[in-house]
């Protein structure tokens, strides 16, 4: 290879190969916008495998929230490769003030990142 980094690999003919986490990283650039902040709280209820202690449970979440409130990017980033388990996962972001929002992400393909815009006055 020519060089490159871990994400991104230079060949030798000029073209390049991107891994997974490149993608992952632009999916959440894209979404979470300058000055929002993570919530603290994110839970996902029915994360498809049990979490073994060593790996987690199949399915991971993070929410922002803009710094006006009127916008909260969940970002589902499901790390299995497992078709005998759930695809749809209920997302509860607690906001703060005893605000929450609760989501339903149905068909959820497996090893992929999801985003979620949910637009309101939080």
């Amino acid at each position: 290879s020519a060089g490159g980094s871990e994400n991104i690999v230079l060949l030798d003919n000029g073209t390049f190969i991107a891994k997974d986490a490149y993608y992952t990283f632009g999916q959440v650039t894209r979404y979470v916008r300058k000055g929002s902040y993570v919530l603290s709280s994110v839970e996902v209820v029915n994360p498809g495998k049990p979490a073994d202690g060593i790996h987690p449970a199949g399915v991971e979440a993070m929410a922002t929230i803009n710094p006006d409130r009127t916008e909260v990017v969940i970002l589902i980033i499901r790390d299995e490769e497992d078709k005998e388990h759930a695809s749809t996962f209920d997302i509860d972001v607690e906001l703060g003030d005893g605000q929450h929002v609760t989501v339903t992400l149905e068909n959820v393909e497996n090893l992929s990142v999801s985003t979620l815009v949910v637009k309101g006055r939080f």
